[in-house]
């Protein structure tokens, strides 16, 4: 059987591959063009994904996460003949690892607090999207 707690999730780290490309583009500027390619908005989707990872507060991970969607949303009302990704998928596998580590809190090391487990649990969310994205960077 599988073990799904949040510490199987925490203990989960493939390494994440480098994209190779010339620019550090993100959706921002992408935003700027009147023509994007659709691997550019998977890269620089990554790029942004990287840069949240960085980000220590998760005050402003979530910030940067809701402004990040505000911009796919915004390519997609600009580019509707483009696939353009959303986080949908991001979201949808990121609920089980926050409940796991809401519901575990009182079972684990009790230094972490809950926001720490809370920042934790969306960085995880944020590795397993980036394993997806560059997959599909890879074969676009």
């Amino acid at each position: 059987m599988k073990n799904t707690s949040y510490e199987s999730f925490k203990n989960y780290n493939k390494p994440l591959m480098k994209i190779n490309h010339s620019e550090d583009i993100t959706i921002d500027n992408l935003l700027d063009r009147e023509v994007i390619i659709n691997r550019e908005v998977l890269i620089s989707l990554c790029n942004d994904l990287h840069n949240i990872l960085l980000i220590e507060d998760i005050d402003l991970v979530i910030e940067s996460i809701c402004k990040l969607e505000d911009g796919l949303f915004q390519l997609l009302e600009r580019n509707e003949h483009n696939n353009i990704p959303n986080l949908t998928l991001f979201y949808s596998k990121l609920s089980p690892i926050l409940l796991r580590a809401i519901r575990e809190r009182d079972t684990s090391d009790e230094s972490n607090s809950l926001r720490e487990r809370l920042l934790e649990a969306i960085r995880i969310g944020i590795e397993d999207e980036l394993h997806f994205l560059q997959e599909e960077v890879s074969n676009s």
